[in-house]
């Protein structure tokens, strides 16, 4: 190891004494990124979220890196696929053992573990989950098998597994409340563009519309609005300009959806915020009221 130089009197400080420095810093809160324990599984709460037995020690453990369908609270129904999400966990490992394995952060804000989950077999129960289409992959944090998770979610996406297996009516049949500030704009070559909080995503087709405004929805759901909005550009969303809401040379007046029953029969521009979403396979409606 070469001695720490000095550069103008500045005196550079060993690179053990940083790591060591930061690894005090970080905390119990951290893992060394695969550090594993077997456990034994009590309960399954949902899709993502289990109760097991490690080390004489009742834990909660998330399933990082992914999101699956909430069940009802309070009434409220269960989401689409949240019961197939959590009996696909429940076959799989419930009253089983598994292994856990962390990534860098062991725990959560909740002091929940987040873990990769194994089954006896050594299938990983994050990926399966993935692969039915019964899960969406968290993008606002960093984990390492990220780049993974979001390749067999594409792959789910495009084969129509799970929650994609059709974009009507049940992916977007939600409260009206989750969708607003969420508009839709007619784009170029027949294509649309979504827009929500001073973002937009374009060139969606129309077959694309419901699932697109679900993502927001999930999103505005589960993270903070400052995280929104970091996980929809990772998805591809960037800032809203004011000239992709304007249909250009086109002739086609701009009308807000109340005025809609004013112009049957003409091609028009119609603005509005979406409320519902629903495709039939053969064509989308999209309620403003």
């Amino acid at each position: 190891m070469k001695p720490p130089q000095s550069i103008a009197g500045h005196v550079t400080i060993p690179r053990i004494f940083l790591a060591l420095t930061l690894a005090i810093f970080m905390g119990a809160n951290t893992a060394t990124g695969n550090e594993s324990l077997s456990a034994r599984v009590l309960t399954v709460r949902d899709g993502d979220t289990i109760v097991v037995s490690a080390s004489g020690e009742k834990k909660v453990v998330r399933l990082i890196g992914i999101d699956c369908p909430e069940l009802g609270k309070n009434g409220a129904p269960d989401e689409f696929m949240a019961m197939e999400a959590k009996k696909l966990v429940a076959d799989l490992i419930s009253e089983k053992d598994v292994d856990l394995t962390f990534d860098m952060e062991r725990e959560d804000r909740y002091g929940r573990w987040l873990c990769y989950v194994f089954t006896e077999k050594g299938e990983m129960v994050n990926e399966l989950l993935l692969k039915k289409g019964l899960a969406l992959t968290i993008t606002y944090f960093p984990f390492r098998e990220k780049k993974r998770f979001l390749e067999l979610q594409g792959e789910a996406e495009m084969e129509r597994k799970g929650l994609f297996r059709d974009l009507s009516p049940h992916v977007a049949d939600y409260s009206s409340a989750h969708f607003e500030g969420t508009r839709v704009y007619p784009g170029p070559s027949r294509t649309f563009i979504v827009a929500y909080e001073g973002l937009a995503k374009p060139w969606l087709k129309e077959a694309e519309l419901a699932g697109e405004i679900e993502r927001i929805r999930r999103y505005a759901r589960q993270y903070p609005p400052s995280l929104v909005k970091t996980a929809l550009e990772t998805d591809g969303y960037m800032p809203l300009r004011e000239e992709m809401t304007q249909k250009k040379d086109d002739g086609k007046p701009l009308i807000g959806y109340k005025e809609a029953g004013n112009h049957v029969g003409r091609y028009v521009t119609l603005e509005g915020e979406i409320r519902r979403a629903k495709n039939t396979g053969k064509v989308t409606f999209l309620n403003f009221d």
